[in-house]
């Protein structure tokens, strides 16, 4: 028998015939109902991923809104004061001021009568 016997059944087949074509066609349900359920999973885990990276995006963007904010602040304050320098070691502890003054090497000096100090780097 052809194909198309077997999947329309009652077409000049004998009973033997239409049982094995009703057998293809419940195996053909089957997997068609097998590929939906799997197809639906992989969605839904996809759907989380996509979730997932979403919410990391939006915790990534409130952080750096935060850092911008506060560059903002210190830079409002630095353009006000460019020399904060007796405070801005007094906030700091010793370890922090030697690691910031080693990534910068640079040296402030004073010149003869100047109370202000000059940066020269």
């Amino acid at each position: 028998g052809s194909l198309r016997n077997l999947l329309l059944p009652g077409r000049h087949m004998s009973g033997r015939k239409r049982y094995a074509s009703g057998d293809v066609m419940e195996k053909t349900v089957e997997r068609r109902q097998k590929r939906m359920i799997k197809n639906r999973e992989s969605a839904a885990r996809s759907r989380a991923r996509k979730q997932a990276y979403t919410h990391e995006l939006e915790n990534k963007v409130s952080r750096l809104e935060e850092e911008n904010e506060r560059l903002r602040r210190e830079k409002a304050i630095a353009v006000k004061h460019p020399f904060p320098l007796k405070s801005y070691m007094y906030s700091k502890p010793k370890f922090v001021l030697q690691v910031e003054v080693e990534k910068f090497p640079c040296s402030w000096v004073n010149h003869g009568s100047s109370s202000q100090p000059r940066f020269t780097g």
